[in-house]
């Protein structure tokens, strides 16, 4: 029999990232459900789980580079390869604004970008 195919999910602690884990799982697939939030994301895969679902989850913030280097460490010590990765983590646009401001002394574009972004 071969192995079940392998996908990680970011940002799938609820709504549409989560009935994405539960319909690759229904499907077949061994699932890492992707949550920056360690009890939302533990409940959110216990619960899929209990459905008999092959879920485990996965702590992925995306917008850290040093959360995303950890869950690339963790998963490879348990799979070989994902087949499936869907980036549903979404970033408020707060974060880019803040970002996009500390530039702001190189960029006019930038920073009307950022003033339009606060006013919104």
């Amino acid at each position: 029999m071969a192995a079940a195919q392998s996908a990680l999910v970011t940002g799938a602690n609820k709504g549409i990232g989560r009935e994405v884990v539960r319909r690759l799982a229904a499907e077949g697939f061994s699932v890492w459900l992707g949550a920056r939030d360690a009890g939302r994301g533990t409940r959110a895969a216990n619960e899929l789980r209990a459905e008999g679902l092959d879920v485990q989850w996965v702590e992925i913030d995306v917008t850290r580079d040093e959360s995303v280097a950890a869950a690339v460490r963790s998963l490879s010590r348990q799979c070989s390869h994902l087949d499936v990765l869907i980036n549903n983590a979404g970033i408020a646009l707060t974060t880019i604004a803040r970002q996009a401001n500390r530039s702001s002394a190189t960029s006019g574009r930038l920073t009307k970008s950022t003033s339009l972004a606060r006013s919104a």
